[in-house]
């Protein structure tokens, strides 16, 4: 489901206006065919556009981002020192990101080494984080959710050292 947040900010004049942010969140079943295709959750269609960058996650995931994020967080790495290593070697993996399009019955072509490297079968689930969705293989998804699970409360005592309440 997509969930609109309203926040207060200051602009340049320091006039105080609302902002509306609109997140992405939920966690969907989701089965891929033989060919490699994928539906999208219905609900989240509209909101992610027609094309799409397919990046693969850190954890094992594969990412899928709307352009306009895509080239956010881009522009974002771009803009960074080139001669750091470690923001050439974010530059990189940035840059593996594979851009398709979403088809007419909402469905996304995976790369096979994009599969691959995901190691995604025909079960998935799918997740929203926030401004992007994230597409997991059953098995790794089951394994994350069973260490979030078993770290939970260590997980609320780090967001309590931020100032975060739940």
């Amino acid at each position: 489901m997509w969930v609109t947040i309203s926040s207060f900010r200051a602009d340049d004049q320091g006039q105080v206006g609302e902002r509306r942010t609109t997140m992405l969140s939920g966690a969907y079943e989701h089965t891929m065919d033989d060919k490699g295709r994928v539906s999208l959750p219905s609900k989240h269609r509209s909101e992610v556009g027609d094309i799409l960058i397919l990046w693969p996650g850190l954890d094992g995931q594969l990412n899928v981002y709307p352009v306009a994020v895509w080239q956010k967080v881009a522009e974002g790495v771009a803009a960074q020192n080139q001669a750091l290593r470690a923001v050439r070697d974010l530059t990189r993996i940035l840059h593996m990101g594979t851009e398709c399009q979403v088809d007419k019955q909402g469905r996304i072509l995976i790369p096979p080494s994009l599969r691959a490297d995901a190691e995604l079968d025909s079960n998935l689930v799918i997740l929203g984080m926030n401004d992007h969705l994230e597409i997991w293989s059953q098995p790794r998804w089951r394994e994350i959710r069973s260490r979030l699970d078993a770290e939970g409360s260590q997980i609320a005592e780090k967001l309590a050292e931020l100032g975060l309440r739940m």
